[in-house]
């Protein structure tokens, strides 16, 4: 991959140069245009990171299409992928069917066993029994080698390759497989140790990341014979969305944990606060740093609360700051949650309840109040409001927002900008 003044380096020195571009084109729907008037970058900065989205992404998993005059660059998602949810590989062992697992492993054993690259062939006509064993009646042989076509052996071999636990030569005339290396065969005692211990912790800590699994626990006790149900789910490009802000998370875990600061950029201001801890919000699949900033730039300590999405976030870096001054912040304040109010209009009793079944169900603790006969009040307290637009735009026409006119503003830019790409590619009567 070359670009015009030369090699192309694949291994970008500010990984916050990536992450916008990775976040719009996991979407799907932008094209170079949109990224170099919205990105602020230019022509060659994209054709760059297409090239790196290129080097590091697997085969097939970076898609495009047309629109017109316009190349559209998108991620290949899995249907049956969750990358919240690890439960889906249950369901795709349960339609894994005996023959097919049986070959997986055989054809994974061939390729292990093997002191050197098999081609397709070889494979296919590798005999699984050594001569004069006798093969048992439940193993699907034709005279101890593959009972299966050499299309069908060929899709085996791709699902492995894919699944990272064989490796394709595709360099080799002709084509060949052979055995990955043991990542984990060349490890020291400390590193081991250190292994085991963050597996048993995600392993005790994963399920309860995942919503009502307190409550589960809870009915299972009361309830011994209750019987779930299980809905196979789609997150579309979730993974690769999850993973933008590991960088991010880790700076703020090691802030939490050596009693520092951090400094990073947020939109076009430079902030340093000391981190509390990250929330997740289930509702939005966002996650928000809560902090302790100083309430104005000569201010000595860090008192004033706030909220911070962590995918805005840019540049971040630990800071060492006074131990008597990181005693003397107060930690434990939260975030305090500011007022959202909204004008609700209906237009009979059935059209009010079921607004107020929208509301409720989404924010229980809403306070909904009658202003007459055709309006009411709804009330919100939000550590950040923004988070809150998408859901007021499915509530048109029958909303209005009162008290936070920055909110209104947000909300009139959002549908003048979305109106104007909209108008790119259809008429507006």
């Amino acid at each position: 991959m070359a670009s015009s003044t030369g090699i192309l380096n694949k291994y970008i020195g500010d990984y916050d140069t990536l992450r916008p571009f990775l976040r719009y084109i996991s979407l799907g729907c932008y094209n170079k245009q949109y990224f170099q008037k919205h990105l602020g970058i230019n022509a060659r900065t994209y054709e760059d990171n297409l090239a790196r989205l290129r080097f590091f992404l697997p085969d097939s998993a970076l898609i495009t299409h047309r629109d017109g005059h316009k190349e559209i660059y998108s991620l290949h998602s899995d249907s049956y992928y969750s990358a919240n949810n690890y439960l889906h590989y249950i369901y795709q062992i349960k339609n894994l069917k005996p023959n097919t697992a049986f070959y997986l492993i055989s054809l994974l054993q061939i390729i292990e066993n093997a002191p050197l690259p098999l081609t397709e062939k070889q494979i296919y006509d590798f005999h699984l029994l050594p001569s004069g064993n006798t093969c048992p009646p439940m193993m699907l042989t034709k005279d101890g080698f593959l009972d299966i076509s050499f299309s069908t052996m060929k899709r085996y071999l791709g699902i492995l390759a894919q699944m990272g636990i064989i490796r394709c030569n595709e360099c080799s005339k002709p084509k060949s497989y052979s055995a990955k290396a043991n990542i984990f065969s060349q490890l020291s005692p400390k590193e081991l140790q250190e292994l085991i211990h963050a597996i048993k912790y995600y392993i005790a800590i994963a399920p309860m990341g995942t919503l009502g699994y307190q409550i589960l626990l809870i009915l299972q006790h009361i309830y011994s014979k209750l019987t779930t149900l299980s809905f196979p789910i789609q997150f579309k490009h979730k993974k690769i969305i999850n993973t933008l802000d590991d960088a991010i998370v880790y700076e703020i875990n090691q802030a939490i944990k050596q009693n520092a600061s951090i400094l990073f950029e947020y939109g076009d201001k430079t902030i340093q606060a000391i981190p509390i801890h990250i929330e997740l919000d289930f509702l939005t699949g966002r996650q928000y740093l809560n902090a302790v900033i100083k309430r104005s730039a000569g201010a000595k300590y860090f008192r004033q609360p706030q909220t911070y999405r962590l995918d805005i976030i840019k540049n971040i870096r630990l800071q060492d700051i006074d131990d008597i001054l990181y005693e003397r912040t107060l930690l434990q304040l939260k975030p305090q949650p500011k007022p959202v109010q909204l004008r609700i209009t209906y237009t009979s009793s059935l059209d009010k309840n079921r607004l107020a079944y929208r509301i409720l169900t989404r924010y229980p603790q809403a306070k909904l109040e009658q202003e007459d006969d055709h309006h009411f009040t709804c009330t919100l307290l939000l550590h950040d409001t923004l988070r809150i637009l998408p859901w007021i735009k499915t509530l048109y026409p029958h909303v209005e927002i009162i008290n936070t006119p920055y909110l209104q503003r947000r909300l009139i830019k959002d549908v003048k900008e979305a109106l104007a790409n909209y108008d790119q590619y259809t008429t507006i009567p």
